[in-house]
C-alpha cells in the first residue's frame, strides 16, 4: 500500500537535540508514513518545506507558533501564512500538535496570537496532549469539519526494577526559565518559613544569568540548586530517589509536558498545577494537583498512606497503553 508524503515541521538537529519529541515522533509514524525530510536537518526553517510542497500529503506542525522569534521570523511567518491559506492549492492537509496555550514567550506575542488563531481555524487536524486544548480550540471556533483529537503525550518505559531510598522530598528538573515559576515557590517558602522544611533538589540549565542570581538567594543546605543539563540515567537516579517530582509551571502558557511524562515513566509521584495535562492525569490519579501553593503541605503529608504497589501497577498499565510504539497507528486512524 502507497504510503502518503508527510513533512514534520521542526526539523532542527539542534532543536531535535535538546526536545526529543520530533525524533520519538518520527519513529513513531515511520512504518505508516513517507517522512519526505527524514535524515534531513535544516536552519531554512519554513522555506524548507518549499522544497517538498508539491509532493505532500500533510505537513504535521509542532510549536510553529514560534515562528516569529526565529531567523528571519516574519519572513519564515509570512511563508507560513501563504502555506496554511493556500493549502487546498498543493493538495496538502495541515496536521497541527497544539502543544501550548500560546508560547511560552512574550516576544512577538501579537504576531504569535494571530498565527495561533490562523492554526486554529484552518488545520485540517488538531491534536493536543490535554482535554483542555478541545476547549480552547472550540472557543476559537474551531471549523466543523476540523478533526480534533485528545491523545496523552505518548511516552517510554522507565519504571525501576527495584525500591530505592528516598533521600530527597521535591525533586525540580529540567530547563530552569521563569515560566516554570520556580522562582515563586521558592519565594513562598522562604515567605513562609517553609525554607527548611523539605530537602529540595533543583536540577536544570538556567540560561538567564539574572534569572540564575534571582534563584540563588534562596539556596541553602535544604534547597540545592544545581546549574547544569542532567543526562537521562542520572535523571533516572535522582527520580528513584525523590519521594515527589514537583512542577511549578505558570497557568498562561502550558498545556501539556514531556517532563511530565517522562517522569512519569519513571514511576514518579507528581506534583503539579491544577491545569492541563496535569489535571487530566490527576483525575486518573498520576498527578497530585494544587491550586495554590499552600495544597502541597497536605500532599506531602499524605504521601505515606499510598499505596505504592497499587500506584506503580496502574502506572505499568498507563505507560503500555501510551506508549511511543503505539502512537503511530492511533494517528493513522485518525487522519486516514
Amino acid at each position: 500500500m502507497k504510503k502518503d508524503n508527510i513533512y514534520i515541521y521542526p526539523h532542527n538537529p539542534k532543536i531535535n537535540y535538546s526536545n526529543p519529541y520530533i525524533k520519538n515522533l518520527e519513529e513513531s509514524i515511520s512504518p505508516y508514513f513517507n517522512i519526505a525530510n527524514t535524515n534531513t536537518g535544516s536552519n531554512a526553517g519554513i522555506f524548507k518545506i518549499f522544497k517538498y510542497l508539491t509532493k505532500l500529503d500533510f505537513i504535521w506542525f509542532n510549536w510553529v507558533e514560534d515562528v516569529p522569534d526565529r531567523k528571519g521570523g516574519y519572513l519564515q511567518l509570512a511563508a507560513l501564512v501563504f502555506i496554511i491559506l493556500f493549502k487546498r492549492v498543493f493538495s496538502v492537509r495541515i496536521i497541527w500538535t497544539m502543544h501550548n496555550k500560546l508560547s511560552h514567550y512574550k516576544r512577538n506575542i501579537i504576531a504569535k496570537k494571530f498565527l495561533f488563531k490562523l492554526l486554529i481555524r484552518n488545520s485540517d487536524f488538531i491534536l493536543t496532549h490535554a482535554s483542555e486544548g478541545l476547549e480552547i480550540a472550540r472557543q476559537f471556533k474551531v471549523r466543523p469539519q476540523t478533526k480534533l483529537k485528545f491523545i496523552h503525550h505518548p511516552l517510554f518505559n522507565n519504571l525501576p526494577e527495584k525500591s530505592y531510598e528516598k533521600d530527597t522530598d521535591i525533586l525540580i528538573w529540567g530547563s530552569i526559565i521563569p515560566y516554570k515559576g520556580i522562582d515563586k515557590f521558592l519565594e513562598y517558602l522562604y515567605i513562609n518559613k517553609f525554607a527548611e522544611k523539605w530537602k529540595i533538589k533543583i536540577i536544570g540549565e538556567i540560561p538567564d544569568k539574572e534569572y540564575e542570581l534571582k534563584l540563588s538567594k534562596y539556596s541553602n543546605e535544604f534547597t540545592v540548586i544545581q546549574n547544569r543539563f542532567i543526562e537521562f540515567n542520572q535523571l533516572k537516579e535522582e527520580i528513584y530517589k525523590s519521594k515527589f517530582v514537583l512542577f511549578t509551571y505558570l497557568k498562561d502558557s502550558v498545556l501539556s509536558s514531556g517532563a511530565l511524562m517522562d517522569s512519569l515513566s519513571m514511576g514518579a509521584i507528581v506534583i503539579g498545577p491544577n491545569y492541563g495535562a496535569f489535571k487530566d492525569l490527576d483525575e486518573m490519579g498520576f498527578v497530585k494537583s494544587y491550586n495554590r501553593w499552600e495544597e502541597i503541605e497536605n500532599i506531602i503529608i499524605k504521601y505515606n498512606d499510598l499505596d505504592f504497589k497499587q500506584y506503580s501497577k496502574a502506572i505499568e498499565i498507563f505507560v503500555k497503553e501510551n506508549h511511543w510504539k503505539s502512537f503511530g497507528s492511533k494517528i493513522l486512524d485518525w487522519i486516514l
